[in-house]
């Protein structure tokens, strides 16, 4: 993206800081944007937080997590008080298997900002995945209290809740989440798969056929699909989920057996 100037209008030194700042704004352009943006702070050493924020979350987004961890801290460095950075760093060290330190980040940080749901929520994440169900779905709830229509949290807490063996609170918790945003494909499949549990599997199939719709990648609904089609005995249909599966995850070896099951279910009339 380049500044148009006007006659007699000069370039002024941040109008490079602000330019780089524009490649990577919603991932826009990571590729060229986080070097420029990176180099264009080097240079000027602005010290305004939002500018190390961004190019955090462009490390972020780019798999660089420990160059994002890196640009938070700066951003917390001229504004300890920020929700926003706090959040973020929290989250990264929590993706970079750092969980302890990332738990120790947003405590603090919601010490300042109680009332803040994504505080609570990125809490609940890290803690799921420590697999401290109980104190997660906990969160979970204080983050729903704060902001009723989070779909999100809905969503985690219906998962926390099925591992912990609460089948209809997980449902409730999933049909909320879907109340508030019918077009989120990992809901659709966490609500499918909760139902194939219990043998309802119209209902099952219609669920994971929207999850594949909204989210053709996602190589685990195919499979979920697949199998509640051979459970309803549309094995055409099953073979061209599994192959879909296929698609998505080609490396998978448990996508293939299960391709190769249905092709010689299906013999010769194989189409």
């Amino acid at each position: 993206m380049k500044r148009y100037l006007l006659d007699h209008e000069n370039p002024i030194p941040t109008n490079d800081l602000h330019d780089a700042l524009a490649q990577v704004i919603d991932s826009s352009n990571l590729e060229a944007g986080v070097p420029r943006l990176e180099d264009a702070i080097r240079v000027q050493h602005p010290d305004q937080p939002n500018f190390y924020v961004e190019l955090g979350d462009a490390m972020r987004h780019s798999g660089d997590l420990s160059g994002a961890i890196d640009a938070y801290r700066q951003a917390l460095a001229f504004d300890p008080l920020s929700s926003r950075a706090q959040r973020r760093l929290g989250a990264t060290l929590g993706s970079a298997g750092q969980e302890d330190q990332a738990l120790a980040v947003l405590q603090k940080s919601i010490e300042g900002e109680p009332a803040n749901a994504l505080l609570w929520y990125e809490q609940a994440l890290i803690e799921l995945r420590m697999g401290k169900r109980e104190q997660a779905i906990d969160h979970l709830r204080k983050a729903l209290q704060l902001k009723p229509d989070f779909a999100h949290a809905q969503n985690n807490l219906g998962a926390g809740l099925a591992q912990m063996g609460d089948q209809q609170g997980a449902e409730i918790a999933f049909r909320a989440a879907l109340s508030t945003n019918p077009y989120d494909a990992e809901t659709r499949a966490n609500l499918g798969r909760l139902l194939a549990g219990k043998g309802d599997w119209r209902q099952t199939a219609f669920h994971l056929q929207k999850a594949v719709q909204l989210d053709s990648t996602d190589a685990n609904a195919h499979m979920a699909y697949t199998v509640v089609l051979l459970q309803m005995h549309r094995l055409p249909e099953a073979e061209n989920e599994a192959e879909a599966a296929v698609k998505a995850d080609p490396k998978s070896s448990q996508v293939q057996d299960l391709l190769g099951q249905i092709v010689a279910q299906r013999g010769p009339n194989r189409r």
